[in-house]
């Protein structure tokens, strides 16, 4: 096996036989001599051996409103590959089950040397199987709940103020989770932290309501509209 830190760091050099080759002729004789041997134990991937010191938390259902948030918020940003995936892998790897919590430096210090040192095969695996619980969650049993697909169909008048639609798109997509969070709890901030805190389940099945009464105010929109075109 070859250790995730191992992995990550030998990463962007495996583009090709050429640049692996390149990175190490430029390390010492010793350290070419020991990624010579990580390389060739670690590579192709085995069977995936788990950290017993790691707990998955990959339910998003049993999740904190907060704890999903931070994930998406890491998928949705410009990240490289292997730093997203080593972002995401904190939150979902925890030294206990249970709910989110991060805010001791000391235990995350601890956790991301045990991912660190866990075999990599092991963590693409988990990324992945994540990935894919995510995409059934978020794409299949809720679809249009978290994130709705918006056709355009603008008018050319409307297309000449396409910046301003794009920067208000970017806007609600930036502050999203945070607007959402606030409306939990009636955007009374001094309770900003309960809406962090919802449960999954609550907050998937007020965001299905919402989107579904929000589906239903559109039809009726629509409806008006045609009828008012018909009366011209």
């Amino acid at each position: 096996m070859i250790s995730f830190k191992d992995h990550m760091e030998s990463y962007p050099h495996r583009e090709s036989e050429e640049t692996i080759n390149a990175w190490i002729e430029g390390m010492t004789e010793e350290e070419q001599s020991e990624w010579a041997v990580k390389l060739m134990a670690g590579y192709p991937f085995k069977e995936p051996i788990p950290n017993p010191d790691l707990h998955e938390v990959m339910d998003i259902e049993q999740m904190i409103f907060g704890h999903f948030a931070m994930i998406e918020m890491v998928l949705n940003s410009e990240m490289e590959f292997m730093d997203k995936m080593f972002a995401v892998v904190k939150l979902i790897l925890r030294p206990t089950s249970g709910t989110l919590d991060n805010e001791d430096p000391e235990v995350e210090e601890r956790n991301e040397f045990n991912i660190g040192i866990s075999d990599a095969a092991y963590i693409e695996d988990v990324f992945s199987r994540f990935l894919k619980h995510r995409d059934e969650i978020i794409n299949t049993k809720y679809e249009g709940v978290i994130y709705s697909v918006k056709k355009s169909d603008m008018s050319e008048e409307e297309e000449s103020t396409g910046s301003i639609a794009d920067a208000e798109s970017k806007f609600n997509s930036d502050w999203y989770f945070y607007k959402t969070a606030k409306s939990f709890v009636n955007d009374d901030l001094t309770r900003l932290q309960e809406g962090w805190d919802m449960p999954m389940s609550t907050a998937l099945n007020e965001l299905t309501h919402r989107a579904q009464l929000q589906n239903i105010e559109s039809a009726k929109a629509r409806m008006e509209r045609a009828a008012a075109s018909f009366r011209k």
